[in-house]
């Protein structure tokens, strides 16, 4: 069991405490822009823990889904890094990870999802539910691979990058750093 600060604590990252739970772990306290209902450990704001909080654990609940919003969840990664605090990786118990991945700290693998032989997750990276990693992919820090999306063999995903919803990136590729790569639609709306 690892104790840990939790940072941020939206919507996404009531998801990232499930997996926390799965692993055993437990949140000691959270620090968001404004307390939440959904979690029972104690409030912090960010003035808060980045001046009382030294060394120990933290995840990183807060998502991203544009390079913007992921620059800046890298940014906060490395001013935890700064006070002494590591990043935990974890992954969700119906992940599957080959023994053959590389996975960094603070990377987190969401329920469903594949990381195959010789795949690498830099620091940070999010693989959310049912993406797929294929072998010998690198994927940059920082990135966010959303749900359903297909990351084919031998393909190099750059830092901070959005790589959508169902999207499917083709063997070999090079997506590079700050790209955005649109979710895949499906059907029309009315």
């Amino acid at each position: 069991m690892t104790d840990c600060l939790l940072v941020g604590a939206g919507q996404h990252a009531r998801v990232v405490a499930e997996i926390l739970t799965l692993n055993g772990d437990r949140i000691v306290a959270y620090s968001d822009l404004k307390p939440q209902t959904w979690i029972s450990a104690p409030h912090l704001t960010e003035q808060d823990w980045s001046n009382q909080v030294r060394n120990g654990t933290f995840v990183l609940g807060l998502g991203g889904v544009t390079p913007a919003q992921l620059l800046h969840r890298r940014l906060l990664m490395e001013k935890c890094k700064s006070l002494g605090l590591v990043a935990l990786s974890r992954c969700h118990s119906t992940a599957s990870i080959s023994q053959d991945a590389n996975v960094a700290q603070g990377a987190l693998v969401f329920a469903g999802a594949v990381v195959n032989v010789g795949a690498s997750l830099g620091e940070g990276v999010i693989v959310n539910s049912a993406a797929i990693i294929e072998h010998d992919c690198a994927i940059g820090a920082g990135s966010h691979i959303a749900p359903g999306a297909i990351i084919l063999g031998g393909a190099k995903i750059g830092s901070c990058c959005m790589i959508g919803a169902g999207s499917v990136i083709l063997p070999n590729t090079t997506v590079p750093d700050n790209a955005m790569v649109a979710a895949l639609t499906r059907g029309s709306i009315t």
